[in-house]
C-alpha cells in the first residue's frame, strides 16, 4: 500500500513538473512573439531621415521670429543643405513644414512645397497654404544696413530673455554686441565699454572712443 502511495506521489509530482515546464515555455514563446511583433524603431524612418524637420539639429540654421497680422508668433528657420536652400516654418500646435527655395533676388525669396508658399521681402513675409493667407513681420532679429555715404554697417536687433541687444557688423570694427541701456518711443541706446549705438527712427549714431559717426538706414 505504501509503495502504491509513493508511486502516486511521484506521478503527481511529475505531472505538475511537466505542467509547470510547459507553462513556462509557453510564456517564453508568448514574450518572444510579442517582441517580434513589436515594430522596430529604425533610424531610416521618414521622420529621422528628414532631419530638416528639427532646426535645432541643423548646423548653420538662422532662426527668426515673425508676428502675423492676427497676432500669431511663427518660428522660421532658414538653412542650406547639400547646396540647396530651405525654410522651416513652425506654428504652435502644428507640425513643422519644410519648403524648398524656388527663387531668390536681392530682396525677395520664394519658398514652396505642395500647396504651401512663403515669400520673404526684407523684414516682411507672406504665407499661404492655398486656402488662407497670412501677412507677417519679423520681430527678432531685425537686420538693417546703415550708411554714412562712405561705408556701410549692418545693425541686428534681437531679444533674449526679455532683454534687448544690438549686434554691429562693421569692416573696421570686430563684430560687437551691445545691450540696451535705455529706450524711448522711437529710439534706444545700446552700450558696452567705449562703444555705443544710438538709434532714432531710420538714423543712428555710432560712438567709438568718444568719436561720433552719423548713419542713415540704407534703402
Amino acid at each position: 500500500m505504501q509503495s502504491i502511495r509513493m508511486k502516486k506521489n511521484i506521478l503527481t509530482a511529475l505531472f505538475f513538473g511537466i505542467l509547470f515546464t510547459a507553462c513556462e515555455n509557453n510564456s517564453g514563446k508568448q514574450k518572444e512573439t510579442e517582441v517580434k511583433n513589436t515594430p522596430e524603431t529604425s533610424i531610416n524612418t521618414q521622420l529621422d531621415k528628414d532631419q530638416r524637420s528639427d532646426s535645432a539639429r541643423i548646423p548653420g540654421a538662422i532662426e527668426y521670429l515673425y508676428k502675423s497680422d492676427k497676432g500669431e508668433i511663427v518660428h522660421v528657420s532658414f538653412f542650406e543643405e547639400d547646396g540647396e536652400k530651405f525654410i522651416e516654418v513652425k506654428r504652435d500646435g502644428q507640425p513643422a513644414i519644410v519648403l524648398d527655395q524656388l527663387s531668390a533676388s536681392e530682396k525677395i525669396s520664394v519658398y514652396e512645397k505642395d500647396n504651401y508658399k512663403w515669400i520673404s521681402h526684407n523684414n516682411e513675409a507672406t504665407f499661404t497654404n492655398g486656402i488662407y493667407f497670412m501677412k507677417l513681420t519679423v520681430i527678432s532679429p531685425l537686420k538693417y544696413t546703415y550708411t554714412n555715404d562712405e561705408e556701410d554697417i549692418t545693425i541686428i536687433y534681437f531679444s533674449i530673455d526679455n532683454k534687448r541687444f544690438v549686434t554691429i557688423q562693421k569692416d573696421s570694427l570686430p563684430e560687437i554686441t551691445l545691450e540696451q541701456t535705455t529706450a524711448w518711443a522711437k529710439g534706444a541706446e545700446y552700450g558696452s565699454g567705449n562703444v555705443q549705438w544710438h538709434s532714432q527712427r531710420n538714423t543712428g549714431t555710432l560712438i567709438e572712443d568718444g568719436i561720433k559717426t552719423e548713419f542713415k538706414e540704407k534703402d
